[in-house]
């Protein structure tokens, strides 16, 4: 119940967040008095920041200790959107995005010299297909939108390779894009995933649920 309370109030901050960026988008057409629609379909390359689930639940299980986690790592988001339906201020679309991120935790060096800690790696892979509502024109526009995914996450050591399982996956977000030349602009997204919990299995030491957001910037194709 918790989770699901924190995902409406970051959703009701999103619709409110693309709400006020696209309100100056469209003052500039109505100055101009030209509406230029939304196209058909988006297509977005961004990097990407994820963090990632830390804690004595993580580490114990793996035999490694909370330090030895990476709090963070970095990677590639792509994907698209089509949109379908133009109702008003707002424009219906639907799509998915893939992400893929890693972060490295190097073993720290006391004082007297000696190495603390184990090397580890965390992997995060995230599909995610979406439900978009824009609010803008062509120019540039804001948007909100939500779905349900999956995400497989990972943890390796030197003495342990961890395959990670793929679980359910909650999420809520919205950014913005500006088209700045022919077909060509850039944009963000600032995403809330909530990710079920992950008992023991062949592929993975578990995990509990996690509630993080991501932050994407990069180019959109339009």
């Amino acid at each position: 119940m918790r989770a699901q309370m924190t995902i409406a109030r970051a959703g009701l901050a999103s619709l409110l967040a693309a709400v006020a960026l696209a309100a100056p988008v469209c003052q500039q057409d109505a100055l101009a008095q030209v509406t230029v629609p939304i196209g058909r379909f988006v297509v977005d390359a961004r990097g990407v920041i994820a963090p990632y689930p830390e804690g004595d639940e993580v580490a114990v299980p793996r035999g490694l200790q909370a330090a030895d986690l990476p709090a963070r790592g970095f990677g590639l988001q792509v994907g698209g959107d089509v949109f379908l339906v133009r109702w008003r201020v707002a424009t219906l679309g639907v799509g998915a995005h893939w992400l893929w991120t890693q972060g490295t935790q190097d073993p720290q060096t006391a004082e007297d010299g000696t190495t603390v800690g184990t090397e580890t790696t965390t992997r995060m892979t995230a599909f995610s297909p979406q439900v978009s509502l824009n609010f803008g024109s062509g120019r540039g526009w804001s948007y909100v939108s939500g779905g349900l995914g999956a995400t497989k996450r990972s943890v390796s050591s030197p003495t342990q390779e961890e395959d990670g399982a793929w679980a359910p996956d909650l999420h809520v977000g919205g950014g913005a894009r500006w088209i700045f030349a022919d077909h060509l602009g850039v944009g963000f997204d600032v995403r809330l995933h909530s990710t079920a919990a992950q008992d023991p299995g062949a592929s993975t030491a578990g995990f509990p649920r996690t509630t993080k957001f991501t932050f994407a910037a990069g180019l959109s194709f339009h």
